[in-house]
């Protein structure tokens, strides 16, 4: 990372990062800011690599690892890590439960038990994985955004390029609207539902 130092813009990873763990040294698939433990402070996200550890370029074998987050402390970060996955093409933020803290939510990713299964949900130690009630709907795809597109005040999300189908109403491949389902008191259990496809 470059920044302001001495006068001079330059690399100020070491003092950002000031351990040799807390560094990464693949590529990321998505970098994903916000607050995640609600401190006030800008933390990071990193999507694992994206399209990258295949075995068989299809995905049956993918290399699996800790998913980097940096907590802010004030001047300096640390890593830790909320779930060990593969590769995902995308990733996005917002507060998903409306609960203060800043949530992520990644596509097309895989896991040990599954694909685009968890969301990662913040609190006061950081992004914790919640698994998916998966009522049908995945995010699935090559990107991901968040944000209020129906109008009503509740965060929504667009993936691109999905290959999620729902029969009868439109092809695979195409850019779909879909919003989150909490589904008791505290907004810890999540789930997506499909809304529509986007026009061609």
């Amino acid at each position: 990372m470059f920044g302001w130092k001495d006068g001079v813009f330059q690399d100020i990873s070491s003092d950002l990062f000031p351990t040799f763990s807390d560094r990464v040294y693949w590529g990321s698939g998505k970098t994903v800011t916000g607050d995640f433990n609600d401190d006030g402070l800008t933390d990071i996200y990193l999507a694992p690599f994206t399209d990258m550890g295949y075995v068989d370029g299809w995905g049956n074998v993918e290399v699996m690892q800790e998913t980097p987050l940096f907590l802010n402390q004030g001047g300096y970060f640390v890593r830790s890590s909320p779930i060990t996955a593969g590769g995902q093409h995308g990733a996005a933020g917002g507060d998903i439960n409306d609960d203060g803290f800043d949530d992520v939510l990644p596509s097309q990713s895989q896991t040990e038990t599954g694909t685009n299964d968890f969301v990662l949900l913040g609190g006061p130690e950081g992004l914790t994985a919640i698994t998916l009630d998966n009522s049908g709907f995945k995010t699935s795809g090559s990107g991901l955004v968040l944000a209020d597109f129906l109008g009503d005040g509740s965060l929504t999300g667009i993936t691109l390029d999905s290959g999620y189908y729902e029969s009868g109403l439109h092809p695979e491949q195409a850019e779909f609207v879909f919003k989150f389902i909490l589904s008791d008191d505290d907004g810890r259990s999540v789930d997506l539902e499909y809304v529509s496809a986007l026009p061609p």
